[in-house]
């Protein structure tokens, strides 16, 4: 399934070349539909929100029309609230249509700090999994040698290089929203790639692969309630920031309960009278130690 393209390469340093004031020359073949959307919208709308990134030249060989018989339906799955979000609305429903999902995604991108949190939280992914019928793709990288802008500002470009790597199987692949339609904005300098997400990520589609939001037409609580009724997403939400007490996924708790996400998610969920249904994925006496 491997592309034979640039696509995937073209995104991961796009922002790499505007940091650095480097214009990309690529000897190879990339989708026009990507590259003039690069050109064109996305970046002046990244040097719009980060004016010390500068405005570069990309340049190929030529634009590929190639046409795949491509045919999964995929997201990442993290097992936190906004992938556990997607799979409410495009797997457990009925009327998911022509984009239910067939596959979900892994990628060892830097989101984890060691490669022993991210296969901990790999195994988690891999029970949750068990209980559905759902393909699993892991992909192992050295993206992070090479995209080294911060993980936490820059995630969106970093993860979505991945499914532009394998157009010749995802024919649409969802991406969890971090802000609300109602909360998303372009501000000048404000930094913020995230919250021009709503308007930016279907604009690094391909003619073969269509990149598209999820669940931005909810708030967090929304969310967070929608999930809250699944036997699943009780045994397995990993919502954590910290987990450095995540060392052996047998014995421990997924999340260490005490960390910001974990506070909102505990707080969340104990609002929605939902908290004691999560007792297997949090320390609930560390919670009400410190809420």
């Amino acid at each position: 399934y491997c592309q034979d393209n640039y696509d995937g390469f073209l995104v991961l340093v796009f922002l790499i070349g505007m940091h650095k004031k480097q214009d990309i020359i690529i000897e190879g073949s990339v989708s026009y539909k990507l590259y003039f959307n690069l050109i064109n919208y996305v970046m002046p709308m990244i040097k719009y929100i980060l004016p010390q990134f500068h405005m570069i030249q990309i340049s190929c060989e030529s634009f590929d029309d190639r046409k795949y018989d491509n045919t999964a339906v995929a997201c990442g799955l993290s097992c936190g609230v906004d992938s556990l979000s997607c799979l409410d609305d495009h797997y457990f429903k009925k009327e998911c249509g022509n984009l239910k999902l067939t596959h979900v995604t892994s990628f060892y991108l830097g989101a984890c700090r060691t490669r022993e949190i991210y296969e901990n939280r790999l195994q988690n992914i891999k029970k949750y999994l068990s209980h559905t019928n759902l393909e699993l793709m892991i992909i192992d990288t050295n993206f992070t040698e090479i995209n080294y802008l911060e993980h936490h500002f820059f995630h969106t470009f970093k993860n979505l290089c991945m499914p532009l790597f394998f157009q010749k199987l995802f024919r649409h692949y969802f991406y969890g929203s971090c802000f609300t339609y109602f909360d998303s904005k372009i501000m000048k300098g404000s930094k913020s790639i995230t919250s021009t997400e709503p308007m930016l990520i279907h604009m690094l589609s391909s003619e073969n692969t269509f990149l598209s939001l999820h669940g931005s037409q909810y708030s967090r609580v929304l969310k967070t309630y929608l999930i809250s009724n699944h036997q699943l997403s009780q045994q397995y939400l990993d919502v954590c920031l910290s987990s450095f007490d995540y060392k052996d996924p047998i014995t421990q708790k997924i999340n260490c309960s005490c960390c910001e996400k974990c506070m909102r998610t505990q707080f969340t969920l104990e609002y929605l009278n939902k908290l004691e249904d999560f007792q297997d994925v949090f320390y609930l006496e560390r919670y009400f130690e410190r809420k």
